[in-house]
């Protein structure tokens, strides 16, 4: 009965090994699958450790990383609730800490993520990406749905390289809320400059509705490649966005 549902004992896990596991994800409206290969994964006495590597579907390839984590376990067997606290993670070359939540046991699920990386290279991921047949969209793009979530994620990167630019001192904080993204803050220091952004996006099966502010303050274009001598600083505001778009047109980029 009820009453006794109530008062049985939660399931509870105190040590797991695993190894030579595979584990498929296909996200909604694709046909190839994420991988994630388990060389090893151990839990014992609330601590996680995690050698893998992750098989992900880019363009008309795979992507092929690295994994490696090192944790802190609140479990949620009982409530749905999982934390992963005092993380020390790599993702292919990349170094990241912090803490990660994931709480299943309300609707919409809800995602938390405080994290951190000294140094985060992008081209050493762009470089890898496998190319794309040509298609005939070129200058399109095409928005997808966004998941029914909600969430509050914050990353810190103190050296971001993109390309020839090197960003230092990154922050961005993101919350998401049933098919609506809020960027509350992207900023960064570049060529003695700063950038300050915020954005929105609202993406459902009915519409999509996007609002981006960008502040640029004082970069000097000339050590970004643009300007044609030293000390020609940039300073400006742009404001753009997408009126209330009926769902599956996609936004002509050229």
């Amino acid at each position: 009965d009820s009453a006794a549902n109530e008062a049985a004992v939660p399931f509870v896990v105190r040590q797991l090994q695993l190894s030579e596991a595979e584990i498929s994800y296909w996200p909604a409206g694709t046909e190839d699958p994420h991988v994630l290969s388990l060389e090893s994964l151990a839990f014992s006495d609330d601590r996680l450790t995690l050698q893998a590597t992750a098989d992900v579907a880019a363009g008309d390839g795979y992507l092929e990383l690295p994994v490696a984590l090192s944790a802190s376990v609140v479990t949620g067997f009982s409530d749905n609730h999982w934390q992963l606290n005092d993380i020390e993670a790599q993702l292919d070359n990349t170094a990241f800490n912090g803490r990660l939540g994931w709480n299943a046991g309300v609707q919409p699920p809800v995602l938390s993520a405080q994290l951190h990386s000294p140094e985060i290279n992008v081209s050493d991921i762009t470089d890898r990406l496998p190319e794309s047949q040509e298609r005939s969209d070129r200058g399109q793009i095409a928005i997808p749905v966004l998941p029914t979530l909600a969430g509050d994620v914050e990353l810190r990167v103190d050296k971001l390289t993109v390309q020839s630019a090197m960003l230092s001192n990154t922050e961005i904080h993101v919350l998401a809320d049933a098919q609506q993204l809020a960027l509350e803050n992207l900023s960064f220091d570049v060529a003695d400059g700063r950038v300050e952004t915020t954005a929105s996006l609202t993406s459902n099966a009915g519409f999509v509705q996007a609002q981006a502010d960008i502040q640029i303050q004082n970069v000097d274009l000339y050590r970004l490649g643009i300007g044609e001598q030293a000390g020609q600083n940039f300073t400006a505001e742009i404001v753009a966005g997408i009126e209330r778009l009926e769902q599956g047109n996609p936004v002509d980029l050229a």
